[in-house]
């Protein structure tokens, strides 16, 4: 009788079976840092107010607003549930998101090459992040992201194992595919559409093989399985609440009408739905090439070097395939960088329709491993010439992965870190915000004229709800935060024209001349109304309309203060 001697575990073992949770912790300290410094009170305040009446019970879509899934909504809420009524809340629900985007990225990583490659490219897409100098967003994306790496994460395990758990992890990735469609409907397609093509590319080239063909047929069809378990999931439930129109024109007609808003719209440059397209994804990182900020033009060769290392495994997967070689079979471990490829290519859709350094982010958030891949291989050929024989063989694939750290990552990941280290300085010494009555922005880091604005807008407010408190408060800019001072007369609670409802202006025209309730906009809304408090903007932007920038505080003529 044999007797199995248990291995004993070094400590190396230890640290490195670790290594997912000290990226979470650490990232999620660090990201969270960033999350309370500063607010844009439009992109934010739309996440926040969605939240807040999610939080209250009020029905998605039908009795709030929300352009994209329900699910990040849902999440969002939850943390204001447990957390209080904050913009904290939720963006500590997002940077714990992101603390999981980054742990997942290392472990797809790491199936793929080993622990320093993986540790590398998690590092530098961390410090790319454009919150260490601009405002911290709690968008759908990063939501999106955390699904969309669960799906490629469950899908690259499913083909390593046979039999009942590779057909329900194959399911799970198609449950996590349609999770993604509802926390940002545009990412979760593309990621539906990523799966359906990896699961159909490998049937295709084990096609010589009859049992293995089918063993990937059975992982398409449990993936669809979960695809269509996952949609019906808050599917019905829309169903139910009678909520599937304003699902329908919130989330995906207004999805469209943005698309073709910026595509023919003259302040996009009116290119056109695939002149637009074409530009974004390929032209705009050029358009400013040095911006100190950003170095935009890095960004263009993200996506590129995904498809060029698609590509490179697409053709050479089809040439070992040929009729000539029918004893070739693709392994997991190809296959998995194949489907790593084509994840990261389907992401690159989020440089539309919106040409900005964020969604570039987003959208580029698997090229970094996919251009680090592609460097290395490129360097590693080189090196194998006779000029590199002085170096160890073994040394080789480690020089060459720092080198093209350096090389392709160095600049910007150096500027990202002064950038946020002078940020953090500074906006330490602005202190955390409180207000005594409404505090919705406190624990946030915000600037002393910032801070004087919203007291001022905080005190008025209070003032008139304290006077008039059955009177509703409607918010007519585009300023989401200036919702939370009163109640929804529409799903919408922001002035978005009529973007996603046609009738919207006059069903706000028609309230507002119904009920008279006080009014936060640029100008008033009827001649019967007064103006209370005309709020300067703490930037001297006497633009009343735009993201952070001030409005007007108006009441009906009939009101007496007291």
């Amino acid at each position: 009788m044999q007797i199995k001697v248990p291995t004993r575990r070094t400590v190396t073992d230890l640290v490195c079976r670790g290594i997912p949770l000290y990226i979470f912790i650490l990232s999620a300290l660090l990201v969270y840092r960033f999350a309370i410094i500063d607010m844009d009170a439009h992109h934010t305040g739309l996440m926040y107010k969605t939240a807040l009446d999610v939080a209250a019970g009020k029905v998605m879509f039908r009795e709030t607003f929300t352009q994209y899934g329900a699910l990040t909504a849902y999440v969002q809420a939850l943390f204001i549930r447990i957390f209080g009524e904050r913009i904290t809340s939720i963006h500590l629900a997002t940077a714990l998101c992101y603390a999981a985007d980054y742990t997942l990225l290392y472990l797809v990583v790491k199936k793929l090459t080993g622990t320093p490659t993986a540790l590398a490219a998690t590092g530098i897409t961390l410090f790319l992040a454009p919150y260490f100098f601009w405002e911290f967003h709690p968008w759908s994306s990063v939501f999106a992201l955390l699904f969309m790496l669960l799906s490629l994460y469950s899908l690259l395990w499913a083909i390593e194992h046979a039999g009942k758990v590779g057909l329900l992890l194959s399911a799970l990735s198609g449950l996590c595919a349609a999770l993604t469609f509802w926390a940002r409907q545009p990412v979760g397609l593309v990621t539906i559409l990523a799966g359906l093509l990896c699961i159909g590319g490998a049937i295709f080239l084990a096609r010589q093989k009859k049992p293995i063909r089918v063993r990937f047929f059975a992982l398409f069809l449990l993936f669809v399985a979960g695809v269509a378990a996952g949609i019906l999931l808050f599917l019905l439930p829309i169903l139910a609440n009678g909520a599937m129109g304003d699902f329908v024109q919130q989330s995906l007609s207004g999805m469209l009408n943005l698309a073709t808003d910026r595509a023919e719209g003259e302040l996009y440059g009116g290119y056109g739905f695939v002149g637009l397209l074409l530009y974004d994804l390929f032209l705009a990182p050029f358009r400013h090439l040095w911006t100190p900020a950003v170095f935009n033009v890095f960004w263009a060769f993200l996506p590129a070097s995904a498809l060029a290392l698609a590509v490179w495994e697409i053709v050479r997967l089809l040439l070992a395939s040929r009729k000539k070689n029918p004893d070739f079979t693709p392994t997991p471990k190809e296959l998995s960088l194949l489907f790593y490829c084509i994840f990261a290519v389907a992401e690159w859709h989020q440089y539309y329709p919106v040409d900005c350094l964020r969604h570039w982010y987003w959208g580029a958030f698997l090229c970094v491993p996919a251009m680090i891949l592609l460097a290395g291989r490129l360097l590693s050929l080189w090196m194998n010439c006779r000029p590199f024989a002085f170096l160890r063989e073994g040394r080789r694939p480690l020089i060459a992965l720092v080198l093209v750290c350096l090389l392709c990552f160095g600049t910007n990941v150096g500027y990202h870190a002064v950038r946020g280290g002078i940020r953090l300085v500074e906006t330490t010494k602005w202190g955390r915000y409180e207000n005594a009555y409404y505090h919705h922005l406190d624990g946030l880091y915000i600037s002393g004229e910032m801070a004087d604005y919203y007291d001022r807008l905080f005190e008025a407010m209070h003032t008139l709800q304290t006077a008039f408190p059955d009177k509703n408060v409607v918010n007519t800019t585009e300023n989401g935060i200036y919702a939370v001072f009163g109640e929804n007369f529409c799903p919408m609670f922001t002035n978005c024209g009529d973007f996603f409802y046609p009738d919207y202006p006059t069903w706000q025209a028609d309230y507002i001349r119904a009920q008279r309730p006080i009014v936060i906009g640029a100008e008033a809304p009827q001649q019967d109304y007064v103006l209370y408090r005309a709020m300067d903007g703490y930037d001297g932007d006497p633009t009343a309309e735009f993201h952070r920038m001030p409005a007007n505080i108006y009441i009906p003529a009939e009101l007496t203060l007291p």
